[in-house]
């Protein structure tokens, strides 16, 4: 047995397109009327246990047991129906944690990409002082040189 249910205002024609939080939100609402469907069905099925427990042999044996059959039935379908609807609200938390996850991931991928850009120009701006630097050393050891040359001429004069 399978029931459909139509979103409220819409008039069953066709699939509707309900946001996560919609879906959640009147997944929770079955939930809460199955839950009391089933305390109901409950009740039905302990008072036609109780009849059945009080009946000898009569003519309405039959229907009650019947009827017993219809309300267990039904009781299984409801059990079915609360447990689906527990795995999606589960999955649904589930999905939450996921995206939540994801947007941290994301967050954190921008952030290390703006630090990697930081770090980049740090490097190229350490690495143009070393060139200058170097530039400057290997200037002052011509220099160097040049003057110990010209001193050593001079030794000679």
């Amino acid at each position: 047995m399978s029931v459909q249910v139509a979103a409220p205002g819409s008039a069953g024609l066709g699939p509707e397109r309900l946001s996560p939080e919609e879906l959640v939100r009147q997944t929770r609402q079955v939930v809460q009327g199955l839950e009391a469907l089933r305390a109901e069905h409950h009740g039905l099925a302990g008072h036609l246990a109780e009849a059945l427990a009080g009946q000898g042999p009569a003519a309405g044996l039959e229907m009650l047991e019947e009827k017993q059959q219809v309300v267990s039935h039904s009781l299984e379908a409801i059990e079915l129906g609360l447990g689906e609807a527990q795995v999606l609200l589960a999955l649904s938390a589930h999905v939450g944690a996921l995206e939540a996850e994801k947007q941290r991931l994301r967050s954190q991928a921008r952030r290390l990409a703006q630090e990697n850009v930081w770090l980049r120009e740090e490097l190229e701006e350490t690495q143009r002082r070393l060139r200058a630097s170097e530039e400057s050393v290997a200037q002052l050891e011509e220099e160097k040189r040049h003057l110990e040359f010209l001193g050593q001429l001079r030794q000679y004069d």
